[in-house]
């Protein structure tokens, strides 16, 4: 391998790439199909060009297939709706608690006419579905990968945790506990998704299904945004740092304490599985493997 090959085939040297192939292609994007406007077209292009940029960096600089580097899979449909009912099972068991403490009640119907529900509950499943595509994509198979590739999947776990709760900063009505809530349970969940399948899906699934049950079916804010409509109007009235307050439940002890549990069960089955990468150094140091003896395990 040539020395530029083996620069630009360092992982950290490999995830900065791919993050300025990203900026490219969306803001490349962004001019040909900005003028649509709408939240549906703005998470299409940061979601496309996610993809595009994982494929393309994968295989010309990686020289690793799609399924390589998490792109697909043949389990790829099974662990999407695996993930979907785990992310829907798991934000009904928060707002479930909220419920039995009193602290969220439906208070009436959101989307007016059948009608209406349905335009809603479409627009919301592709939008969610296209913000999850977008942020596994970021988050998990471009910059988990690259620093688990360098550092391990322990470091990779914790700084592109940090990095995620990091991001939603920005949102409306953010704090720095809010971020750290959603390092913990989602950071952590969703990377270690990742690390049980190796794909996207998984992880893509259990944040779509997330963000469509906390926003558009139960009513609750979704990392501090209100949303335009949903199925259920609610009221959520209680201690903030248990309900999460305007920020959603999310930044609640609540879906800390269920969604961080899950994510340990899953870590723990990822490293019986033996999906945990060790550090590349510790890679090189390690002694060569002896081989087994004939009809040894």
């Amino acid at each position: 391998m040539s020395k530029a090959r083996r620069v630009l085939a360092f992982p950290l040297v490999r995830g900065l790439i791919t993050l300025v192939v990203f900026g490219v292609l969306a803001v490349a994007l962004s001019l040909a199909f900005g003028g649509l406007g709408g939240a549906l077209v703005g998470e299409g292009v940061a979601a496309l060009s996610a993809l595009a940029a994982l494929a393309l960096v994968g295989r010309l600089v990686e020289r690793r297939s799609a399924a390589e580097v998490g792109l697909w899979g043949a389990g790829a449909p099974r662990d999407l709706a695996a993930g979907f009912g785990i992310g829907a099972a798991l934000l009904s068991a928060v707002i479930g608690v909220l419920a039995l403490a009193g602290w969220y009640r439906v208070i009436g119907l959101g989307w007016a006419t059948p009608s209406e529900q349905l335009a809603g509950l479409a627009r919301a499943l592709l939008l969610f579905l296209l913000v999850a595509v977008f942020e596994e994509t970021l988050f998990r198979a471009i910059i988990f990968r690259a620093l688990e590739d360098g550092l391990g999947s322990w470091v990779a776990l914790v700084v592109s945790a940090g990095f995620f709760g990091a991001a939603h900063l920005a949102n409306p009505g953010a704090t720095p506990a809010s971020a750290i809530a959603i390092a913990l349970e989602a950071g952590v969940l969703l990377g270690a998704a990742f690390m049980l399948t190796r794909n996207l899906w998984l992880p893509i699934g259990i944040h779509w299904a997330w963000n469509l049950f906390e926003g558009p079916i139960y009513g609750t804010a979704v990392s501090g945004n209100e949303l335009g409509g949903s199925l259920l109007r609610s009221s959520t009235a209680g201690p903030e740092a248990w309900t999460g307050g305007a920020f959603g439940p999310e930044a609640g002890l609540v879906a800390v304490i269920l969604a961080t549990l899950l994510g340990l069960a899953m870590l723990a089955l990822a490293v019986r599985r033996g999906r945990a990468i060790t550090p590349a150094w510790m890679r090189r140091r390690a002694p060569a493997a002896q081989p087994s003896p004939a009809g040894g395990e």
